[in-house]
């Protein structure tokens, strides 16, 4: 076997895909913070880029209540406490993973909400490729 046919099949032997969940796993809370810093705090957006205020606005007392609470009013962001969004984790499954909550609120929030408010949106799926699961890629390629 010729060095070039050792390097192939050394290639061939790199699981992509174990790769992918290695470096989600190396980054979960970099992943939490995606979905609930940037997603709802800072943007107000489901998973699905969808403004949840668009369709289940704050109530008025809720928005007195937030302003009371320094906490911003012109977008919901699902945190009242911080209870919610400190309990998010990652939950692999056999073809990806899912983020999760576990405050007793989840179930609720996601039936008012939608099941998006928990989806890591296609920007910071991308973002989390591109500088993260890209370099641990090449990085294994290199080794090879």
């Amino acid at each position: 076997m010729t060095r070039l046919d050792e390097i192939i099949e050394g290639l061939r032997k790199v699981d992509v895909d174990r790769i992918f969940e290695q470096t989600v796993r190396k980054n979960e809370d970099l992943v939490t913070e995606m979905v609930s810093e940037i997603q709802l705090y800072e943007e107000g957006e489901r998973g699905d880029g969808v403004f949840i205020a668009d369709f289940a606005p704050y109530r008025p007392l809720t928005i007195e209540l937030k302003r009371g609470k320094g906490q911003p009013t012109n977008r919901v962001t699902l945190r009242d406490e911080g209870d919610f969004h400190r309990s998010f984790f990652i939950q692999f499954k056999g073809d990806g993973f899912e983020v999760r909550a576990r405050d007793w609120k989840e179930a609720k929030l996601k039936r008012e909400y939608g099941e998006e408010i928990l989806k890591l949106s296609s920007k910071n799926m991308g973002d989390l490729i591109r500088s993260y699961v890209v370099p641990d890629i090449i990085a294994k390629f290199r080794a090879v």
